[in-house]
């Protein structure tokens, strides 16, 4: 078996040759880019699912926070509410007793007032007395008729 050797190119087949190397090359060299987009893509798509199941972990955290300040929100209002009531109570009870004081001391100032007049009443009654004895010892005793 004889070996051919391969022909000889021509300036037109080496051209072509040469185009289509270039072709291969940039070819590849576009693979190669584009590999290491996906590569940067995939890296930057896992960052941001991390991202993202931290916003929801956050998320979740915030939502747990919310509803025990609700929570405690209710609580201090229902307090508050008892404090109010019992505040409304205690002022009800400090009016009446604020009446019943004032009655007392009107009550107390008649009755004053009533014993005054009945120890003027009696210094009088007593004065009186007091002439009416004078009298009688001054007056000259008559002696008893018994018949």
């Amino acid at each position: 078996m004889a070996t051919t050797a391969p022909h000889p190119l021509t300036g037109e087949e080496k051209k072509l040759e040469k185009i289509m190397q270039h072709e291969e090359h940039s070819e590849a060299k576009a693979i190669d880019h584009a590999l290491k987009d996906i590569k940067h893509a995939e890296k930057e798509e896992g960052s941001v699912a991390k991202a993202v199941d931290k916003a929801h972990h956050s998320h979740d955290k915030a939502v747990k926070a919310e509803h025990k300040t609700a929570g405690a929100l209710n609580k201090a209002e229902h307090k508050h509410d008892q404090a109010a009531n019992h505040l409304q109570s205690v002022a009800k009870e400090v009016n009446m007793k604020t009446q019943q004081h004032s009655q007392l001391e009107q009550e107390v100032g008649q009755k004053k007032a009533q014993l005054q007049q009945l120890e003027q009443r009696k210094a009088q009654n007593d004065q009186i007395r007091t002439e009416k004895r004078r009298s009688l010892s001054e007056a000259p005793t008559a002696a008893p008729t018994h018949a």
